[in-house]
């Protein structure tokens, strides 16, 4: 009877054993002479998501003064607002092929006028978080694929937190689009337009993906002013108020000379009805 039960009480603790191996193991094997295997999951942290990339720098001058026509500064509006509501794309719902990343931008628009220079002026900031990439779902065919901490299992948690900052970029962006929406356009003066440049430049990093859109007529009714463009480009949006090509000319090339003489990179002008794409591309990229 003492021999059943001893044995009894062996198969139960071999069987409780064999269940908590695990947690047992490191403390079993070495007295047992056993050497414990490295097994099949991966040591954590292979699988993470990299840094987010820096966002684009895009400073915007909108010239709402009564020397452009009414719909002039709306439409101007109006595209650009449609160019950041496009801006995140919708979200993928496979993703076991990776996403790529997602640059976010931050951009300020300001007003011509009298006095752009001043504290105080209006304007209009908006930011869209960047999004890092997510990578390819490891392969769920090898030995150990679903263990904890393997190489699908950090995935999954890269997943959740890609997903958490992609929803976010989502809702910037529609928070966004009511801030560019709700641009206030009665703002009236004089038309100190390069001034209004220099009041982005100075804001605009040095370096980085930085670009300049001015949507103005160029009609300059105050003195140009010295500005710092680091070599960024700059994009105009010019209509012609009043249907004389030659004058249009003149103040772009007035407008243009300045610009170089003050480190401007490339000078792309358009008129509006042709603005669409030149917008888009401003806002998120050649």
């Amino acid at each position: 009877m003492k021999k059943l039960l001893a044995i009894l009480v062996i198969v139960v603790i071999g069987f409780l054993g064999w269940l908590n191996w695990e947690r047992i193991a490191f403390v079993i094997s070495p007295l047992a002479g056993v050497q414990q295997s490295a097994g099949t999951t991966s040591q954590p942290g292979t699988v993470t998501l990299a840094s987010a990339p820096n966002p684009r720098y895009r400073y915007a001058l909108l010239d709402p003064t009564t020397s452009t026509d009414e719909s002039f500064r709306e439409s101007m509006k109006s595209k650009l607002a449609a160019s950041v509501r496009n801006y995140v794309p919708d979200k993928p719902k496979d993703t076991k092929n990776g996403v790529e990343e997602l640059v976010g931008i931050h951009m300020v628009l300001r007003m011509v006028g009298t006095l752009p220079l001043q504290y105080g002026a209006p304007e209009y900031t908006i930011d869209i978080p960047s999004v890092p990439a997510l990578p390819a779902r490891p392969d769920m065919t090898k030995p150990g694929a679903l263990d904890p901490r393997s190489d699908y299992d950090q995935w999954k948690h890269a997943q959740n937190a890609w997903s958490e900052q992609y929803n976010a970029a989502t809702a910037a962006a529609e928070q966004a689009t009511a801030t560019l929406q709700g641009v206030e356009l009665n703002v009236d003066g004089w038309s100190a337009v390069t001034a209004g440049v220099v009041s982005l430049a100075l804001l605009a990093p040095a370096d980085g993906d930085v670009a300049f859109l001015v949507m103005s007529d160029l009609d300059e009714n105050q003195p140009q002013q010295p500005a710092a463009f680091n070599g960024h480009p700059l994009v105009v949006v010019q209509p012609d108020p009043v249907g004389d090509v030659s004058r249009w000319d003149s103040l772009f090339n007035s407008f243009s000379s300045w610009s170089a003489s003050n480190g401007s990179g490339d000078i792309t002008r358009v008129r509006p009805e042709a603005s669409d794409t030149t917008i888009r591309a401003f806002v998120k990229g050649a």
